[in-house]
């Protein structure tokens, strides 16, 4: 999981890997997980100073405790603890088999979005010829009715008028 803290309390996720998915773990300190889009809202700097021991730097990072403390929290609270440095910790994490792959199946699912991408274009591009086509073949098909209602309509004319002719024939006659 990627994720920065901004302060003791509140992490940016900007990738959830499966396995936190799967089996949460509970962090030391409450953590409001927020979205990488809202960071410019948040506005709480990461302390480099030890709440607990005024003027310490926070410089380590405690494993099981998922958390960073000076050199007296140590000595204090995390005798049994497995200590990094907190330079270390980052490091490893970014040179983790876990970033890598997260990396790897980011790369495949942009790879896959492109495909998608792709089909969605080609096939937005097919419906817009077959609905040029099927506007085409309307008006084919709206010009042949016309051409016949007109030739009806002048075939009605015609009727009538030999109608109208024969009538006054036989009427003078």
């Amino acid at each position: 999981m990627k994720k920065r803290l901004l302060s003791r309390g509140v992490m940016i996720v900007r990738n959830l890997c499966v396995d936190l998915v799967v089996k949460p773990r509970r962090f030391a300190l409450p953590h409001d997980v927020i979205d990488i889009k809202d960071l410019s809202t948040v506005n709480k700097p990461m302390s480099k100073i030890c709440k607990a021991h005024t003027g310490q730097k926070l410089i380590f990072f405690c494993v099981k405790h998922d958390t960073i403390t000076c050199h007296v929290c140590i000595s204090e609270s995390h005798k049994e603890c497995d200590i990094n440095h907190i330079e270390k910790a980052a490091k490893g994490i970014k040179d983790s088999a876990a970033i890598h792959d997260l990396k790897q199946r980011i790369h495949n699912q942009k790879s896959v979005i492109e495909k998608v991408k792709e089909e969605y274009n080609e096939l937005s591009t097919k419906i817009n010829h077959d609905k040029d086509q099927q506007h085409k073949r309307l008006i084919q098909l709206r010009s042949t009715i016309d051409d016949r209602l007109n030739q009806l309509y002048k075939n009605i004319d015609t009727h009538y008028n030999q109608g109208v002719e024969k009538y006054q024939a036989t009427q003078n006659n």
